[in-house]
């Protein structure tokens, strides 16, 4: 049971701190082959330590989760929405972590928009661990949610006012 809540813990923060520098290398703030090297790599240890943390539940006695129950979203006999939402992450951060080696193929365009889903992706393992995580009443678990959070939000919002224009703020007026 330690095991398990240490992975969903640990899934969860690597997730956060690939999202995070994904935001401050848009914004020019880090940048480099290392800071992308680090941005590709924290989402993939995200995604084993969240597939540890599901495997593990396998072998609790107490709810006594299935291969099913783990592998199909909302099919969990413990708070099934909230372990649904963690199945659900788990796919998507796999598909954002595939995404790095298909960029080529499906354009950098696509790719960047398949990319926003990181904002869903954390959000949902957000929301997953604040309702079925069993250490979510406590204190310092809940103020790291809190924390890491707001500055995910503090981070973008400050990415998205600094963000250059590339078009003039008003257009020359069209004459007919």
């Amino acid at each position: 049971w330690y095991m398990a809540r240490a992975g969903g813990i640990l899934a969860y923060l690597l997730l956060w701190l690939g999202t995070v520098l994904g935001v401050l290398m848009s914004g020019k703030v880090t940048k480099g082959l290392l800071a992308y090297g680090i941005h590709e790599f924290l989402p993939i240890l995200a995604v084993i330590f969240a597939g540890l943390h599901a495997a593990v539940l396998l072998g609790d006695q107490y709810i006594g989760f299935s291969l099913g129950n783990l592998l199909v979203p909302f099919s969990a006999p413990y708070r099934p929405l909230w372990t649904g939402l963690g199945t659900l992450t788990f796919y998507l951060s796999a598909a954002l972590v595939a995404s790095f080696y298909v960029k080529r193929w499906i354009g950098r365009r696509t790719w960047r928009l398949f990319h926003y889903t990181t904002y869903l992706a954390f959000t949902l393992a957000l929301v997953h661990g604040m309702m079925a995580g069993t250490d979510s009443t406590s204190p310092v678990v809940r103020w790291m949610y809190l924390l890491t959070g707001a500055a995910l939000v503090f981070a973008t919002l400050v990415r998205v006012l600094t963000i250059k224009r590339s078009t003039p703020r008003s257009a020359p007026a069209l004459r007919v």
